[in-house]
């Protein structure tokens, strides 16, 4: 019987060929792309392969290869952090609201502009509440410019307007003190009254400043009428009439334009071109009490020189002098 032992058992050769054939393929140029060219030229790619994923992964790079090695989570932090607003930095030329130098402009502008406000309020001003709030923002005004302190830069020009605040502060409280109406005079637009009065009874006014005029029908003879105010108090009434009249007729054509509660003191002829009657009103002392005689006031009645009874022109004032 035929029989062999392991040793002599022949090898298969299959297996031995197929690595001789793999070992002699690496020399085929077909498979060189197969075959690294140098085996420590890998070894640094790989490295450098690996540091560049770390560098990417820290600066949130979105390169494909990068991007694999690294965290969705960890770019997204990265890049909120590169978001981030920036508090902003303080400068000497912008100053908080609460520096000390802010605030005292403030008060300094504030001041201002409540005495601008009753300025602008003072020329149309016609009762006596609107005095009392005008002289609310003059007290205001006077508190502000009080309260800044010697160091400000405005300090000098707030001390100032502090007394010139004052006085207008006085003469407003004057005004909402009376507790008279607008019209103390018998039929309106006559002394003491104010201009709103006058222009209800003669129409709109004509002039600018202390001046104003209007035209009268209503009296005994057509005539203009010229009116002097201080504040919104008339202090004086002139009639220009357009035809004479007697010098009784001018004293009537005065008396309702009076104080209603005016009283006659005296009169007598100035010289022989002026009639002079003069008066006394304590309604009249409310509205001027710091007039130098306060409740006096007069009527001259100007006519032709020795004619009383060509009178062209009367005049209704505040104080008791003879003359104009």
């Amino acid at each position: 019987m035929y029989s062999r032992t392991l040793d002599e058992s022949p090898i298969p050769p299959h297996n031995s060929q197929r690595r001789e054939s793999i070992t002699n393929g690496m020399d085929d140029p077909d498979l060189a792309i197969l075959r690294p060219k140098d085996e420590s030229i890998s070894a640094s790619s790989i490295n450098l392969m690996a540091k560049l994923i770390l560098i990417g992964c820290f600066l949130g790079i979105s390169l494909p290869l990068v991007v694999s090695g690294c965290s969705s989570n960890k770019i997204s932090e990265v890049q909120a952090s590169s978001l981030q607003a920036q508090p902003p930095q303080a400068s000497g030329d912008n100053q908080p609201t609460g520096h000390p130098k802010s605030i005292e402009l403030d008060l300094f502008n504030k001041a201002i502009q409540r005495a601008a406000k009753a300025a602008g309020f003072s020329q149309n001003a016609e009762s006596p509440a609107t005095w009392s709030q005008i002289a609310n923002l003059w007290e205001e005004a006077i508190d502000l410019m009080e309260a800044l302190p010697e160091s400000s830069p405005n300090y000098s020009i707030a001390q100032q307007k502090v007394i010139e605040y004052q006085a207008s502060l006085k003469y407003a409280q004057k005004n909402a003190d009376t507790g008279l109406p607008e019209q103390i005079s018998q039929d309106g637009g006559g002394l003491g009254d104010t201009l709103a009065v006058f222009e209800s009874r003669y129409g709109p006014s004509s002039g600018r400043g202390i001046g104003k005029g209007f035209r009268c029908n209503t009296l005994t003879s057509a005539c203009e009428v010229m009116a002097m105010f201080i504040g919104d108090l008339a202090i004086q009434v002139e009639l220009l009439l357009d035809h004479p009249v007697s010098q009784t007729q001018a004293i009537q054509m005065a008396a309702p334009l009076l104080p209603s509660d005016a009283k006659q003191l005296e009169a007598w002829n100035v010289n022989e071109e002026i009639h002079l009657i003069r008066y006394e009103s304590a309604n009249l002392a409310k509205v001027f009490p710091t007039d130098n005689n306060p409740g006096i006031l007069k009527v001259l009645v100007e006519h032709n020189p020795f004619q009383p009874n060509q009178a062209f022109r009367i005049i209704i004032s505040v104080g008791g002098d003879e003359t104009l």
